[in-house]
């Protein structure tokens, strides 16, 4: 009912799906695709690694008794914060959906069990027969998990209970969405003491320029996302509208520190200080660009035409030297480099 498996396994349909409890990549064909760094900021991650590896080849989506899961749901409760921590996500945080979603739940799950009849007793009769071709329907995968038969005849909770856990998502998004607004968001701290997420939700997809392109060879690709991550994380912490000057200062110093290693609180940060250490690069040029961004912090004005490309000569030319160095070019490129970054900023 969730996967459809023939369109996922059909090349030539652009369908594709994954359940991240058992999942075998060929490394080759993944750091062909990017890497795994390429899907770090997806929050349903093994739908997101699927539709990758798909853009770069076949997949093969089945069914297995042998895999056991290793997380623990020991609670209604646990199962309930699993379901929703990404039901409205994979909504596309749509209202329009979402009561689509709720709507065709209803109709096919609740509204059987619960129908009574108007007129005559032919209404709960209809009723209780939509009800067992539902449990019926549910009869092959119960016996391939050799599970009771009376499972099925439980469809119309289940789902109802997925109802509820959707909505409990929406709510959820919303909430945190009005805490942004009213400057409780990034920047600011819950009263369980753990920091909402900075970031504006844009991927690489969403800028105005092409990063990590097909015009960067694959081997090269992970290291220029693990930059742009970073990049793309400060960016949004200095032009964050709510946030206080102080807590952006803040922000940006631990990122800076768990980029040199002095703690590993900024995840992303730390992603990219070991892809350096692992291609021999200098972490000198992501460091300029913080300054860069502590300068849109504090700086609103440049005093004249030198100021400026000073404050580019952090801006801008760091991307530049990043990708010659990435791609093993000699220094004595960096000035050609640095005035078209400039031009561009």
């Amino acid at each position: 009912m969730l996967y459809p498996f023939a369109w996922v396994n059909d090349p030539r349909s652009a369908t594709a799906a994954a359940a991240g409890g058992c999942m075998l990549v060929d490394p080759r064909r993944l750091e062909e695709a990017g890497g795994i760094e390429v899907i770090a900021g997806d929050l349903i991650d093994d739908c997101a690694l699927a539709a990758l590896m798909k853009r770069h080849g076949p997949i093969w989506l089945g069914l297995t008794d042998r895999a056991r899961s290793l997380r623990p749901y020991r609670s209604f409760a646990a199962i309930g914060r699993m379901v929703s921590r990404s039901a409205f996500a994979q909504l596309g945080f749509s209202t329009w959906m979402l009561a689509a979603t709720v709507a065709g739940m209803a109709l096919l799950y609740v509204a059987p069990a619960g129908h009574r009849p108007l007129r005559d007793w032919r209404g709960a009769d209809r009723g209780a027969a939509a009800w067992v071709a539902m449990a019926a329907s549910y009869q092959p995968m119960l016996h391939f998990y050799r599970l009771g038969f009376w499972r099925g005849a439980l469809l119309p909770l289940i789902g109802a209970c997925y109802v509820a856990f959707t909505l409990t998502s929406a709510i959820d998004h919303l909430a945190r969405t009005r805490r942004h607004v009213e400057g409780r968001g990034p920047g600011h701290w819950d009263a369980d003491m753990s920091q909402i997420a900075w970031d504006s939700g844009k991927g690489h997809g969403d800028e105005n320029f092409p990063v990590a392109s097909v015009l960067i060879a694959p081997r090269h690709r992970s290291t220029v996302l693990a930059f742009y991550r970073v990049a793309r994380m400060a960016d949004d912490v200095a032009d964050h509208p709510g946030a206080a000057r102080s807590d952006k200062l803040a922000r940006l110093a631990a990122i800076e520190a768990s980029l040199i290693g002095a703690d590993d609180s900024v995840v992303q940060a730390v992603t990219l200080r070991r892809v350096l250490q692992e291609r021999g690069l200098t972490s000198r040029h992501m460091l300029d660009l913080l300054e860069a961004f502590r300068r849109d912090v504090t700086k609103n004005r440049y005093a004249d035409w030198d100021d400026l490309m000073d404050y580019c000569r952090y801006s801008a030319a760091p991307v530049g030297r990043f990708v010659l160095d990435v791609h093993g070019e000699p220094t004595s490129l960096w000035a050609a480099s640095d005035a078209l970054c400039a031009a561009l900023q």
